[in-house]
C-alpha cells in the first residue's frame, strides 16, 4: 500500500523541481517543456513499438 503522506512529499519535491527547471507548475507532462523534454521520449517509442510488430494485426 502507498504512504500517502510520503507519496504527496514526494511528489512536492517532483513538483518543485519542474517549476524551478521549467518555470511553469506542472499541470500534466506533455504540456510542460521541462518534463516533455526528459519524458517525451516515451510515448515515441510506445508508438513506434506498435508499429513495427504490427499490433493491429494481432
Amino acid at each position: 500500500m502507498i504512504d500517502i503522506f510520503l507519496f504527496e512529499q514526494q511528489f512536492q519535491r517532483f513538483r518543485e523541481q519542474v517549476i524551478k527547471e521549467s518555470g511553469l507548475d506542472l499541470t500534466s507532462f506533455s504540456s510542460n517543456p521541462y518534463t516533455e523534454r526528459e519524458e517525451g521520449y516515451k510515448s515515441d517509442i510506445y508508438h513506434t513499438a506498435r508499429k513495427l510488430v504490427q499490433f493491429e494485426t494481432w
